[in-house]
């Protein structure tokens, strides 16, 4: 099984501002809610966990590393969020102005689809592509595994994971932090 989640809150998740790859720490909530994500995980039975670099990610993998007794993390850039260009560090209520093309969900999710440096969903995607590929080589060998990266992560991995257009899966909304995934 592949179960991917969300990290913690951030300072910049908590004051609504774009962070991309910029490296934001968790602040107590988000490790608050790192520790529910790895009591919601003892009960997966995860065996292996992965994670973006970023800060964020590795520390939310971590709490969730300890709390399992799972004492390696594979760290991979690849798993790192998308770019979010000259949006990073911006406003989230900026997104529609800031950008070239937005995708609406619903009220609370906004997707940038492109614009002003943007690393697009199509560009994510095929970056990830080689990633999904070796997380279901690993599988194999595993009964389950984490990935604990980053909202637009998840989604593209949704994505050729279910082998559909992108825009379907951004249309089902936002993960909020610590969210978890399972690929079925």
């Amino acid at each position: 099984m592949i179960y991917l989640a969300r990290h913690g809150r951030s300072k910049y998740n908590n004051e609504e501002l774009l962070n991309g790859q910029f490296d934001d720490p968790l602040i107590e909530q988000g490790e608050k809610e790192a520790e529910i994500l790895a009591k919601k995980a003892r009960m997966l039975r995860i065996e292996e966990i992965y994670s973006s670099q970023l800060i964020r990610a590795f520390v939310t993998a971590r709490i969730v590393a300890t709390t399992l007794g799972i004492s390696k993390i594979t760290s991979l850039k690849g798993l790192n969020e998308r770019d979010f260009g000259k949006l990073t560090h911006q406003p989230v209520s900026k997104i529609i102005e800031l950008s070239d093309v937005v995708l609406r969900a619903n009220e609370n999710s906004i997707f940038c689809l492109s614009g002003l440096g943007v690393e697009t969903f199509p560009k994510l995607i095929q970056r990830l592509k080689p990633i999904y590929h070796e997380l279901v080589k690993w599988r194999y060998s595993k009964e389950s595994i984490l990935v604990v990266s980053h909202g637009d992560v998840m989604k593209a991995l949704e994505t050729i994971h279910r082998d559909v257009d992108y825009q379907q899966v951004l249309m089902e909304g936002h993960y909020p932090n610590c969210h978890i995934v399972h690929l079925k």
